[in-house]
């Protein structure tokens, strides 16, 4: 498992980082405060948790970001000071920005029931796209724009952050076919859809971050990511006249034009959208000032991971809503999705609804156990497994518990692809809840496994008769 993140403190990286504080943490890395002995100076320290040391995907990416965003200057996104590995740790030395998110900054401002003023919004949200842009016209596409990554430092200037799951345009996209990457509520439609990606995609979530400035709220929410990928992808956003009749049309046309379903509908570039919201008329002083108070970094967060198998893209493109997620880990895991008349998803199959005979033998039987009949609703299921690879990501995103069947930190060599196997109860629990599903009732792996006909194993009466590829 990764080394503590508070009992770094009072470390040294590489002899020159001396670690005062934790600033935040996510499952990929921890951020400190740290001052850098040689120069005299406070800065940021990202230490990526020991269990990844030896991912060489992942330390590729890290390296990737790192070198990438040290090529970016500009006075509205952070700087990087330094990477190396000091035979310990893989660590990123970036400048400490004293501040607070601007997340931080509109729930204050929603806690006393006021917004922004327009010249507030219109300023910070000029700046950022000024640093979406410059960024785009070097190659980056930031992939997870959001209010937390953005710090507003002193007079009121905002710094984007985080760029640690950024892609190099004209880069081959290191992710699993089908993977979703990004923050679900200021997800793109193609993002939401595991589509092929550009620049377009950062200006819907910059209209995404307008539209939560100017009311205090997002576009788009629900009880799941799920639901929201699916309204990103299926419905108009809500007028702001209709939360707040006052702010000018000139907003609520950027706004939409942000956030067009189809890229070419939008902003074609983050400058264009610059320039629009320098064009609208202000009266009013900034009211976003720098924070009292110690530097807050965002947590770093990494990139929403699914099974390389996706059921989202499928699920999204075909417009379903209401959709149930079930998962199990039990010497391997199945997805379940409850539909309705959804038409068969990529990599699932149906369950049929019905009565389903559960058990085999007598309520004496010592067997099996006694034969009972329960009705349930049609639900499909994910042909295969949860495999070794898969459950990895968990672990790498959440620092989840490890398989039994694994050797410590790393998956078995070989086995990859392999069904995960001894993982505790609560672990698959902790594995369900982090990709928005849950475990099955006994009756729904029963019958799945052995359909309407009641068979005694999932290929028929005989033991001895699976077939296998």
């Amino acid at each position: 498992m990764a080394t503590s993140a508070n009992s770094m403190i009072g470390r040294s990286v590489n002899k020159r980082y001396r670690i005062e504080g934790l600033l935040g943490q996510g499952g990929m890395s921890a951020v400190y405060l740290a001052t850098d002995v040689n120069l005299q100076r406070q800065v940021a320290i990202k230490l990526i948790h020991s269990h990844l040391a030896h991912d060489e995907d992942f330390l590729r990416r890290f390296r990737q970001e790192a070198q990438a965003v040290a090529q970016l200057n500009h006075n509205n996104i952070y700087h990087v000071h330094d990477f190396d590995f000091d035979g310990t740790y893989y660590y990123m030395v970036m400048e400490y920005v004293r501040g607070q998110t601007l997340d931080q900054h509109l729930a204050r401002f929603a806690e006393s029931g006021r917004r922004l003023t327009i010249a507030s919004t219109v300023k910070v949200m000029a700046e950022i796209c000024d640093a979406v842009d410059y960024a785009h016209r070097r190659g980056m596409i930031h992939r997870d724009l959001k209010p937390s990554n953005v710090m507003i430092a002193e007079k009121g200037r905002p710094i984007l952050m985080d760029f640690g799951i950024a892609k190099l345009l004209g880069q081959q996209v290191h992710t699993s076919a089908g993977t979703t990457v990004g923050t679900a509520a200021y997800m793109s439609p193609e993002q939401a859809k595991s589509e092929a990606i550009d620049h377009r995609s950062d200006i819907y979530s910059l209209g995404v971050i307008l539209y939560e400035m100017i009311t205090n709220k997002r576009p788009f929410a629900g009880e799941t990511a799920m639901s929201v990928m699916y309204k990103h992808v299926n419905e108009p956003p809500p007028q702001l006249a209709e939360i707040d009749p006052t702010r000018p049309e000139a907003l609520e046309t950027i706004v939409q034009k942000a956030l067009a379903k189809r890229p070419e509908d939008r902003y074609q570039t983050a400058g264009a959208m610059a320039a629009a919201l320098r064009a609208v008329p202000v009266d009013q002083p900034s009211q976003i000032r720098s924070a009292v108070g110690p530097g807050v970094p965002p947590v770093p967060t990494p990139a929403p991971i699914k099974p390389r198998r996706s059921i989202w893209k499928a699920a999204l493109a075909l417009g379903t809503i209401g959709l149930l997620f079930v998962a199990i880990l039990a010497g391997g895991a199945y997805y379940y999705l409850n539909s309705g008349s959804l038409p068969l998803a990529v990599g699932m199959v149906p369950v049929q609804g019905g009565n389903y005979q559960l058990g085999q033998g007598a309520s004496n039987s010592e067997t099996y156990a006694a034969s009972r009949t329960v009705r349930l609703d049609d639900f499909w299921i994910d042909q295969y497994e949860v495999t070794n690879a898969d459950y990895a990501q968990y672990v790498a995103a959440e620092d989840g518990e490890l398989p039994a069947s694994w050797n410590g930190a790393a998956v078995p060599a070989g086995r990859e692809e392999y069904p995960v196997a001894g993982v505790t109860l609560e672990a698959a629990e902790d594995y369900c809840d982090w990709l928005d599903k849950r475990l099955p009732t006994e009756a729904e792996w029963e019958a799945a496994a052995r359909g309407l006909e009641a068979r005694l194993y999932p290929w028929g009466e005989d033991v001895a008769a699976v077939e296998l590829p």
